[in-house]
């Protein structure tokens, strides 16, 4: 027996579509009514400086679905330009690539779900779009917030420094995330793949730097240049670190780069899946480095 669909949602599913609401539009927040939020959760203020918008992350088929709402992630306008925050690097929030010559920031944490039935009366913006590479990096951040790997607590208590700038203007600057390889390479690194294994009081780690290769090669991208920095901002200060032996350095038959013909910087179409659990991603994760305050980009 045939089963009939409710006219109402079917209008409304009609609706949806003939206005436009798929993943990854927008809509300004300062339009949404707040009867028509079923539920949010912001941290800190919005104010108006931050020019707030939403962007639809709920999939088109959830969106068309009989489901009464649609989550929705808080964008907001930032300062200046943070590398690390680009390319899903740091977990807990996300910097896009410049939209309207502006830089906008979104936080994991910053959730919005607003009722499908304003959708019927409202249209995305279309003087501000994310791209489809944007929405596509964004949607694997958000995945990969909850797969990551964590890091032995000793590996995070004695390489904090290295990889996240100091507190303070006392202790000088050699971050990582501050870094020259950053400073000019940062849109060209897909990510750093970390191998960690505590033997005693030994940790043995390992990194490789994957490079975006379509990218590389579409702008020129000098990659010696690119190993070069990566060397001197990261592993050389591994090579001098007490109590750590970098597996990089290993040239023997039975060592891990060996065996598997592994570089310190790969194209992200050269690096083994089936080694993505030996290698995780390194985030700059400053809540798990103990620092509460993540908030290093002012907004503007």
């Amino acid at each position: 027996m045939a089963v009939l669909q409710d006219p109402q949602k079917k209008d409304l599913r009609a609706e949806l579509i003939k206005n436009g609401w798929m993943q990854g539009v927008i809509i300004d927040f300062s339009d949404i009514p707040g009867e028509s939020i079923s539920a949010s959760i912001i941290n800190g203020t919005i104010k108006d400086k931050h020019q707030a918008k939403l962007l639809v992350i709920t999939q088109d088929c959830d969106i068309l679905s009989v489901e009464s709402f649609v989550e929705c992630l808080l964008l907001k306008k930032v300062s200046r330009e943070a590398p690390t925050q680009k390319n899903g690097h740091n977990p807990r929030k996300i910097q896009l690539e410049p939209i309207n010559s502006a830089y906008w920031e979104i936080r994991a944490d910053d959730v919005v779900y607003v009722e499908k039935e304003l959708l019927r009366t409202t249209y995305p913006l279309n003087s501000f779009k994310v791209s489809l590479e944007q929405l596509a990096v964004i949607k694997q951040w958000k995945a990969n917030r909850y797969t990551r790997t964590g890091l032995p607590e000793r590996f995070v208590e004695k390489t904090g420094y290295i990889f996240k700038k100091p507190r303070g203007e006392v202790q000088k600057d050699e971050s990582l995330e501050n870094s020259e390889l950053f400073k000019r390479f940062s849109k060209y690194i897909a990510s750093i793949r970390v191998f960690c294994e505590e033997e005693g009081e030994i940790t043995k780690c390992g990194f490789i730097l994957l490079f975006k290769s379509i990218l590389c090669k579409t702008d020129r991208v000098d990659i010696d240049e690119i190993e070069g920095l990566f060397d001197l901002c990261l592993l050389e200060k591994f090579r001098n670190l007490d109590g750590f032996e970098l597996i990089n350095d290993d040239d023997s038959e039975a060592a891990l780069f060996e065996i598997h013909d592994l570089k310190d910087i790969m194209s992200d179409m050269q690096f083994p899946v089936g080694l993505q659990q030996v290698f995780p991603r390194y985030y700059f994760d400053y809540v798990s480095f103990g620092d509460d305050d993540v908030s290093d980009v002012e907004s503007d």
